[in-house]
Formats: structure tokens, C-alpha cells, sequence
């Protein structure tokens, strides 16, 4: 039996989180052209946010990401974009200060890759499910492409959840 696991190209879709988020901010938008629609008899808000909700679900079920073994495909509503892990040099965390309340703070707000020409690419990796970024840091590893983490709390915590995912990515896939 071959010792390497199953590396086949695996997709995800947008991660629950936001699935979660859009079901509250549609039950509270919803609530109010009920509301509205009760009250005054104008159900035009109410269908109006339907309309809106169903335009929201059908761009959530667009966004997809892709890792193979060769490369990995993000797919948002705005674009699409493959990347070869050949054509990559390195990945890393891109941090953003955020003042909140007259206090700076330092967030992940999304991660980057470095291409042998120069080019970067960006996304926000919390749109998918912890699993994709632990098979994308995982093919990466496989790959020698190393992965740059600044010295920040936020981005020391993201990375553990990721290398914690792809501890039982590997233990799944050799059980």
C-alpha cells in the first residue's frame, strides 16, 4: 500500500461562519419587512430583502477554493485565480492595525502568496473552512514553500488553529 496519502485536489465552499451570519442578518432584515408589511400593508421591503437574500445565498455558493497537488484555485464573485505552487516563493499572514475605540489593534486580514515574478496574491482565508487552509499549508509544506508569520498574537493564534487542523488532517488521512 502506498504510504502517501490521498492527494487529490479537494474543494471548499464559503465557510459556516458566514452562512451563520447571513441566516441572522436575513432573520433580522426579514423580521422587518414582516414588520413593515403587517403594520402598513407595503410588502415591498420584505420582498425587496428576499430578493437580496437569494442574490447573497447564490454569490456564497460561487466562492470556491480548490488545493491540488499542484496548485490551488480561489474562486470568489469577483474573480478567479490559480496559482502553481511551482510559481510560488513564499506564503505569509498580512496584518492590518485597526484602531478601535482610540486604541490600535493588529488583525490577520488575510494571507499572501509571493510569485517568482514579483506578483502577489491575495485572500482572506477565513471565508473558507479551517480545512482548506490546512490542506493549502499542508501542500505548501509538501511543496518547501515556506510560510512567513509575524511576531503578533493574532497571527501566532491562526496559525496554531491551522497547524492544529492539519495535525488531524494527517493523523484522518493515515488512519
Amino acid at each position: 500500500m502506498n504510504d502517501l496519502p490521498n492527494r487529490t485536489a479537494r474543494s471548499y465552499g464559503a465557510s459556516v461562519g458566514l452562512y451563520v451570519l447571513t441566516g441572522l442578518l436575513a432573520a433580522l432584515f426579514l423580521g422587518m419587512g414582516v414588520g413593515v408589511g403587517r403594520q402598513s400593508g407595503n410588502w415591498i421591503p420584505f420582498y425587496l430583502f428576499s430578493g437580496v437574500l437569494v442574490l447573497v445565498l447564490a454569490m456564497l455558493q460561487l466562492m470556491r477554493f480548490k488545493v491540488g497537488p499542484d496548485g490551488f484555485t480561489c474562486r470568489t464573485t469577483q474573480a478567479v485565480e490559480t496559482i502553481d505552487f511551482a510559481d510560488v516563493t513564499r506564503g505569509y499572514f498580512i496584518i492590518t492595525v485597526v484602531i478601535h475605540n482610540g486604541f490600535p489593534s493588529q488583525r490577520v486580514t488575510d494571507f499572501g502568496v509571493e510569485k517568482k515574478d514579483g506578483t502577489t496574491f491575495r485572500f482572506n482565508l477565513r471565508h473558507y473552512s479551517v480545512k482548506a487552509a490546512a490542506h493549502l499549508f499542508d501542500e505548501l509544506d509538501r511543496h518547501g514553500i515556506p510560510i512567513e508569520v509575524p511576531d503578533i498574537p493574532a497571527a501566532h493564534r491562526m496559525d496554531r488553529q491551522i497547524r492544529k487542523a492539519q495535525a488531524k488532517l494527517r493523523a484522518k488521512s493515515s488512519a
